[in-house]
């Protein structure tokens, strides 16, 4: 009997053996399959999450960018608006901000339409020199924007 247990013991161990061997390497195949499958589905999820990240940083950064230049431009031209004397900023407001025509400048201030061009001319002028001295864009694009009331 003790012959019969000695030669069924190694055919039992290399079955259980065989069985823990094809065991883990089913269980290693099946780990290592869903951890690829679980790359692949966080890939696509981090590459849709890029997408709309830079698609709203984009936007953010336009409107920031916009934001700013808007910012310094009122600055810019508040400051040149400064150079103007206390008449002359008082009938360019009238004109651009008001928009009142020359005629009813005239007529409110109780002083000729002449005199109110050569004021909007010569503010005009101080201006385009004041920005060409300190903006880093296109004076006249400037005046352009500041005679449209921007």
């Amino acid at each position: 009997m003790y012959s019969t247990f000695k030669l069924m013991k190694p055919l039992e161990e290399s079955r259980s053996t065989t069985w823990v061997n094809t065991s883990l390497i089913s269980y290693l195949y099946t780990i290592v399959r869903n951890r690829i499958l679980n790359q692949l589905r966080d890939l696509e999820h981090q590459g849709k999450l890029k997408e709309q990240i830079l698609a709203q940083a984009v936007d953010y950064t336009d409107d920031t960018r916009e934001h700013i230049l808007a910012n310094d431009l009122r600055s810019l031209i508040a400051s040149g608006m400064q150079q103007l004397t206390e008449r002359q900023r008082e009938i360019f407001r009238m004109s651009r901000e008001e928009q009142m025509s020359h005629r009813e400048i005239a007529e409110a201030l109780g002083i000729s339409v002449n005199t109110v061009q050569e004021h909007v001319s010569s503010s005009l002028r101080i201006l385009r020199a004041y920005l060409k001295k300190y903006s880093s864009t296109g004076a006249d694009l400037l005046l352009l924007l500041i005679c449209m009331n921007y």
